[in-house]
């Protein structure tokens, strides 16, 4: 058999012009699994190569390593025309990305009905596409000598059928009963530890001498409508009767405040009955707004992201780019149209983990109907359903970042992690402040508040004139915080005069509290001060940083709080899930660190991040990070809402404020 080679040569040249040519047989035309072929290319000088599909085989990588950074381009197409294989990089048949030490893509063979596809190599006569954004090499007009750019590549195939078949195995089968078998467990050790706190709890009354469940005199003007919740009270009352208790109510809430600030001023201890001034009906409905308020911006801002990030995926295989996403392409399995879905179904925990937490808050609320409105700390279940929708938006908010993360859209990832750290926040300092905690309304405003600070932070970070003005004004919301939380959320009554003629910085009257916000509020200013002297590299991440930092000060105090006041230290059930909470916290923050992606670079220097999967053949460190991340903040939500349980049965003028 003969083949026959046609050689077709045209220039615009008029004059005639001499061309040698060269044929030279490629003997790794032809790739085959797991073995490696080097090869060259240069700008004049493109390669490609064919891959045949074995007939048991369905999924391979390929996998292309560079020992110099030379900038190409990775392209797969399905059919060969040489004469067009520089087009055939840049058409949309073909699946194309830019590399640099290191590339990859996951195929199918679904996608090549044939059964076959190519491979090819172009090396650009410059860096510029595999530089940051806005970089350009300048034309110079005089002819000069350029160094050919000749770069080297290793072209491996890798067969990962055997690899889908178990993923698929532990993704539909394995994984559903892994998280069953998961939450028997959780609700198994909570069922028991409930039923510990209810046997302890006459033993924790004796050992407090004088506990008596009295109700607080603060609270009898409000008994009524602690009733009406309780569903003992009548609901036929006239309108006449609801005015009169209105106007009671209100006069009773000024007198418990003039109540307190006395207290404050004589060095008097601050109990709970202090700050609960509001009847329960009205605290409940306050909070359940948290709940309420959160789904609906969920779903509001749920909607309008997804949209955008499906139009995201579907533009990659429009055009064939893969350099709109930052996938780690060396773990990032395709399925129907999403080219990474291991990164998307690895956020299920934070779905099912809030759900199930809200499931259980639930439950305590059912239960809390049946007991004493009058002891115990005040609970306000709208935060906590409102923490388990948080966390449920968390896993929708980065499912749909992951669907195809870059620069533009990151910020669909932190904004639901500022909702989770301001609602804890909030949980933990409502516990002693029932009557002046936050609004819903205002807090959302924060929120809103901290994402545009974050939105224009990643725009002006470069310029130092922005750092200052952020410094000042956490510098600023520190110190008020600070004075807000010394003077039991009364610092609007009690002037910063009181403080100066009272010599109550130099003399703190509660010395113990005093220390503990000094130490929150140097501890904020040598944060304030870094993030001055240094640029972070993502300004939202360092909001979160700061919000991460503030919350786990404001846990510690709480904890070293409740053992200098006498309440004992922490129970067998809240610090059994506070060291699951820190062990699963540690271990993700680790996995976190190990970097596959890196959106603040170029993708061809993202790619150089990229790892194989190493978890079942089908996960990366980040997808252990999504999974370890979810359960740390799903016990820490079982710490927040367990930590007082032993209270529960405890007068509320016995009980201290402690934040």
């Amino acid at each position: 058999m003969t083949d026959s080679l046609f050689v077709i040569v045209t220039s615009p040249n008029v004059p005639p012009v001499d061309v040698n040519v060269r044929v030279t047989l490629q003997k790794s035309y032809l790739l085959t699994a797991k073995t490696a072929v080097n090869t060259s290319a240069t700008p004049s000088q493109p390669r490609y190569f064919r891959f045949e599909f074995p007939a048991n085989t369905t999924v391979v990588f390929v996998e292309a390593k560079s020992p110099n950074d030379t900038c190409a381009m990775l392209f797969l197409f399905k059919s060969c025309s040489v004469h067009d294989l520089i087009e055939h990089a840049f058409s949309d048949e073909s699946y194309r990305q830019t590399i640099t030490k290191k590339g990859g893509m996951m195929v199918h063979r679904k996608y090549y009905p044939k059964g076959h596809f190519y491979v090819g190599f172009v090396v650009f006569a410059n860096d510029d596409n595999c530089l940051d954004d806005g970089t350009h090499t300048p034309i110079n007009a005089t002819p000069i000598s350029v160094p050919v750019r000749i770069k080297n590549i290793s072209l491996t195939i890798h067969d990962i059928s055997d690899v889908e078949t178990i993923a698929s195995v532990v993704e539909d089968i394995g994984f559903i009963y892994a998280v069953i078998f998961g939450l028997v467990i959780i609700l198994a050790l909570y069922h028991f530890g409930m039923k510990l706190v209810k046997h302890c709890r006459k033993r924790n009354l004796r050992q407090i001498p004088g506990m008596v469940p009295v109700l607080p005199p603060v609270l009898q003007p409000l008994l009524p409508d602690i009733n009406a919740d309780g569903g003992d009270q009548d609901n036929n009352s006239d309108a006449g009767e609801e005015d009169r208790d209105e106007q009671h109510s209100n006069e009773s809430i000024n007198n418990a405040r003039h109540e307190m600030i006395i207290k404050f001023t004589r060095g008097e201890q601050i109990m709970v009955s202090d700050l609960c001034w509001h009847d329960m009906k009205q605290l409940k409905e306050a909070t359940q707004l948290f709940a309420w308020i959160l789904i609906a911006v969920m779903i509001y801002n749920g909607l309008p992201v997804i949209y955008m990030m499906l139009v995201y995926q579907l533009n990659i295989h429009k055009t064939g780019d893969m350099d709109w996403c930052y996938y780690n392409f060396y773990c990032a399995h395709p399925w129907m149209f999403f080219s990474d879905f291991n990164h998307i179904v690895s956020n299920v925990g934070y779905g099912i983990l809030g759900v199930t937490f809200n499931g259980i808050v639930y439950w305590e609320e059912r239960k809390s109907r049946e007991s004493n409105l009058d002891t115990g700390i005040p609970s306000q279940y709208g935060l906590y359903y409102a923490m388990g929708w948080s966390l449920f938006a968390e896993g929708v908010s980065s499912a749909c970042y992951h669907i195809c993360p870059n620069h533009f859209n990151f910020q669909i990832d932190t904004c639901f992690m500022f909702v989770i750290c301001v609602v804890c926040l909030l949980a933990l300092y409502q516990k002693r402040h029932p009557s002046i905690t936050l609004h819903p309304k205002k807090a959302f405003i924060l929120l809103a508040i901290l994402c545009s600070i974050g939105w224009v932070g990643e725009l002006l970070d470069e310029y130092l004139w922005w750092r200052f003005l952020f410094s000042f004004l956490h510098m600023t919301a520190t110190y008020l915080c600070a004075f807000h939380m010394y003077y039991f959320g009364q610092g609007s009554i009690l002037s910063p005069r009181y403080s100066f003629r009272h010599l109550e910085w130099l003399k703190p009257t509660y010395r113990v509290r005093f220390i503990l916000i000094s130490l929150f509020v140097i501890v904020n200013f040598s944060v304030s001060v870094v993030g001055l002297a240094q640029q972070p590299d993502s300004f939202a991440f360092y909001i979160l940083a700061i919000l991460i930092t503030n919350l786990g000060m404001g846990t510690l105090h709480y904890f070293i709080s409740k053992c200098c006041h006498g309440e004992g230290c922490i129970r067998l059930l809240p610090l059994f899930l506070f060291l699951l909470s820190a062990g699963f916290g540690i271990t993700a923050f680790y996995f976190f660190r190990l970097k596959t992606t890196e959106w603040e670079v170029n993708p061809a220097t993202s790619r150089t991040y990229n790892q194989p999967c190493n978890v079942l053949g089908f996960f990366d460190s980040h997808d252990v990070w999504h999974t370890l991340s979810s359960f740390a903040l799903f016990f820490y939500f079982l710490v927040l809402l367990n930590i007082d349980k032993h209270l529960q049965d405890v007068p509320r003028d016995q009980i201290q404020v402690l934040l």
